[in-house]
Parts: C-alpha cells; structure tokens; sequence
C-alpha cells in the first residue's frame, strides 16, 4: 500500500495511488464552493447519491429529514431490541446536518427536524439539546416562522380544495337539463335518459329537487300562465349557479409530521458563561443542572452536534447520571478524544460521502493520462446495526458497489478508519 499523508478530515481524507492514477481523497466539504454556490453543491451531491444509490443493498437514500429518520430509528430500534443498550451514535455526515463543515453549509434548523422526526419514529417522549441559549432562540425563532409559513400554506390548500365556481345551467325545449364542462355534461346526459321516459310533471319534480333553492326561478320557468312564446323564452333563459368542486390533495405529510408534540427543545448550558481552566468543570455542571436535566416523561435524550470541549463536560455528566435510565442518542456529536464514559457508545446508523478525484502531477514522465479529464469517484462509508460498516465506491455513474466490509467487532465503536477506507476504495480500483 503507497504512503499515506493524511491532512485535515474535514476537508482532504487522504492522497493515493493506483496503477497509473493518484486520487485526492476528500469528504464532501466546502471545498467544493471555490467552483459551485452553495445550493449548487448541495443538489450536486443529492443528484450524485440519487443517481448512484442501491437501494437494496443499502438501504433508503436519505435525501431528506425523514428518510434519515426512518433509516437511524430502524437501526436503533434493532440495537436496543439486541441489548446494546440506550446509549449510540448516529452520525450523518451530510452537509447540512454536519456541524464541522462550517455554518455555510451547516443547517441547524435541517438537524433539528431530522431529530424531531427521529423522535417520531421512535415513538418515545424526548428532549433535544442544542448546545446553548443562542442556538435555542435561533433555533425556535426558525421553526415559529416555519410554522407560520406551513399554516398558510394549509390555509391557501384548504382553499383551493373548495373552490366556488359558475356554473351555467340551460334548460332546452324538450324541458332537458344541460350544463357547461365536461363534468357538468356527464351528469347531464344522465338526465336526459332519465327525462326521456318521465312525464312533465315528473320532470318539473326533478327539477325542484334538484334545485330547491332556485324555487323562485323554477316558478318563472313553469308559470301556467306563461303565453307559449313566452313559455319557450322562459325555457331557454339560463341561470347560472354557484357549486363548490372538491380538488385531490397534493400535499405532503412529512413537515407536519416533523412539527408533532412528543419532544421538548432544550439547552446543554443556557446562558451560562464557561470560562476556560480549572473552573470549568463546575461550572458546565452547574450549568447542566440548571437547564439540561430532563424530565421524568422524557425516556429519550438526543443530544445534537456537540463540538466543544464545554458539551464534552456536559455529555459526561448526562450520560454518568442516565446512562441506565434513559435513551440517550448523540447525533453528529465532534467528540476528539472519546471520554470514558462512552466507551460503550456503538454506532446505529452512520453515513459519510466521499469524492475522490484524479490528480495530475506534471513532474511524472511516465504519466500518460495527463491529457486525460480529471476523474472522479464517488464513494460512501456507511453502517446500519446490526450491519457491518461497509465501503461503497462507483466509478463510472451507473450505481454504487459493495467495495469492502469489515465487522462491526473488529473496528473501534465509531467505526474503520481513514487508511481503511483509502485501502478499501485502492483495492477495488485494482481489482
């Protein structure tokens, strides 16, 4: 196996060779933004797993909060039904739900919504920790606008669900009804069948049944004192009727599902201000017992993105205190080194997208690629328990393939490292 030099893993994984090509080995990062905007990069992935993506071998593509969802929640269900435990990781390392990709590509308000319908999908009264007031109150600001925004939304479907519309209706010389547009028209030809084998009387009692709030222009159409001229100008006169239509609904249950009541939004430390040194210790836990101790209905803890050496503290002393009370489910949390205390943490779901891409070095003679297009792989780690953690790589755009797996067992409970996957992504290029 060449050298490895492994840089920065927010941004460069590693650099490799294989057979006449080296790859940059990259995660799917803001790098990328030096070429495409922001939006542009983010449909670029979402195009690239949906068009590489293998269901049945890996699962549903999560391209969105609730498919995500889905997918984490069936992987933690399966944990805790096996005894694992409470306590796991679900690591989704997408750009808007990644933390560590900065706050141009980091959504919070995306991350939030993903817990609340894991929340969901677990069935389980919960509590979501951001990391502090500030996130909070951005946070709550986001989804109250959101909320606005989805109830005008139902409020314009409603209406359109009910539209009134004018509806001209004739009556011709042979005493049939007929009404303007093609549904009004198929109720109408009914009632000519029905009208040709009634008498007058019958047909003037369909009528008054049909319509029985028009009864003062019934009586002018039918008036027995009506002369026959006057008579026949009577029957071709048209009214015009207002009926509400019905329209199917084309909306989507998922924002509303991801709006439901069975969790509370709440803060690792509130306002509290932590200083650096000695005093920190005390003071994230003063700080934790003011504003992060959940409530006794709440039988799942989800604490989202923590990245700091403040949320290490206070996941420690959650996880000391309710470790063998509660559900406690850390998504995307940056947590370097590990502490002790989550030695027993294992991973239920874990996604990261890769790219690699050729590199051309002008100082090798014996390259012959050189005037060749850059070349650019696509690959994914993934591990959903009680899966292996597997390596998925597709090098031409026609789906992603099994590169290697490696047993949950004989990897560290966050998973294979980088010169794994390098060496699993090098071999399958060589095989």
């Amino acid at each position: 196996m060449p050298k490895i030099q492994l840089s920065s893993y927010l941004i460069l994984i590693a650099t490799f060779a294989s057979r006449c090509n080296t790859f940059n080995l990259s995660r799917w990062s803001n790098q990328r933004l030096r070429r495409t905007s922001l939006s542009e990069s983010l449909d670029d992935l979402r195009r690239n797993l949906e068009s590489s993506w293998n269901v049945d071998s890996m699962g549903q593509l999560p391209n969105n909060p609730a498919a995500a969802a889905e997918e984490a929640a069936a992987a933690i269900i399966q944990a805790k039904a096996d005894g694992m435990g409470g306590l796991c990781f679900v690591e989704l390392f997408l750009p808007q739900y990644d933390i560590a990709q900065g706050p141009n590509m980091y959504d919070e308000v995306e991350a939030i919504e993903f817990c609340m319908i894991l929340t969901n999908c677990l069935t389980t009264q919960s509590v979501i920790y951001v990391k502090d007031q500030t996130s909070l109150n951005k946070v709550n600001r986001s989804l109250a606008k959101k909320r606005t925004e989805m109830l005008r939304r139902d409020n314009s479907l409603k209406a359109e669900l009910y539209q009134t519309e004018e509806v001209e209706i004739v009556i011709d010389k042979d005493d049939e009804l007929v009404t303007d547009g093609d549904d009004e028209n198929k109720e109408s030809n009914g009632r000519k069948e029905a009208a040709s084998s009634m008498t007058e009387s019958n047909v003037q009692s369909d009528f008054y049944d049909d319509f029985a709030e028009l009864s003062s222009q019934g009586d002018m159409f039918f008036d027995p004192k009506a002369t026959p001229d006057e008579a026949e100008e009577k029957k071709q006169t048209k009214i015009t009727k207002k009926i509400v239509k019905r329209k199917k609904s084309g909306g989507s249950g998922s924002e509303s599902t991801a709006m439901s009541e069975n969790h509370r939004l709440a803060s690792l430390l509130g306002d509290a201000k932590v200083s650096e040194g000695d005093k920190m210790t005390q003071e994230v836990v003063q700080a934790v017992k003011a504003n992060g101790l959940p409530r006794k209905d709440e039988e799942t803890m989800i604490i989202l993105s923590a990245n700091s050496e403040a949320e290490m503290l206070a996941i420690r002393a959650l996880v000391s205190k309710y470790m063998d009370k509660k559900n406690i489910i850390l998504v995307n949390c940056r947590l370097d080194p590990l502490p002790l205390e989550l030695e027993s943490c294992s991973t239920a779901y874990h996604l990261t997208p890769f790219v690699a891409t050729t590199v051309v070095d002008p100082n090798n003679l014996f390259n012959n690629n050189s005037q060749d297009e850059p070349r650019s792989i696509r690959a994914v780690s993934i591990r959903r328990y009680p899966g292996d953690w597997e390596v998925y790589v597709d090098t031409d755009g026609n789906g992603f393939e099994l590169a290697q797996k490696i047993p949950a067992s004989k990897v560290s409970n966050r998973g294979p490292t980088a010169e794994w996957i390098v060496g699993a992504i090098k071999s399958f290029l060589e095989s």
